[in-house]
């Protein structure tokens, strides 16, 4: 994968980021663009956690979903990880709320 690092020999498995960091202006005409790319990478990123290291994960699938929306915002993943934590502590302690985000904005 392109983030993981996996030995192996000691069963352990380090998330990892060699690329660029840059400051850019929020309404520029190209940072669309920009969060589009970033939201597309954190995507492969989420499939590749799932595939080599959580098989059954569903929660994950699910943000790789909401990462591929055509629209998607940085901060539409943030609040749909929110609302993923939010959904788990709900089922722990038993009061059955669904792992599914809220429905996608018009």
């Amino acid at each position: 994968g392109h983030n993981i690092l996996v030995d192996d020999a000691y069963d352990e498995v380090r998330l990892s980021d060699f690329g660029a960091a840059f400051f850019y202006e929020g309404d520029s005409d190209y940072a669309t663009l920009l969060q589009n790319i970033e939201l597309r990478a954190f995507a492969i990123f989420v499939e590749e956690m799932k595939a080599r290291v959580l098989e059954n994960a569903p929660l994950l699938d699910k943000l790789a979903d909401v990462c591929k929306q055509s629209g998607s915002r940085i901060e539409d993943v943030f609040i749909a990880c929110r609302q993923f934590e939010l959904a788990d502590m709900a089922t722990a302690y038993g009061a059955g709320v669904s792992g599914s985000p809220a429905e996608e904005k018009e």
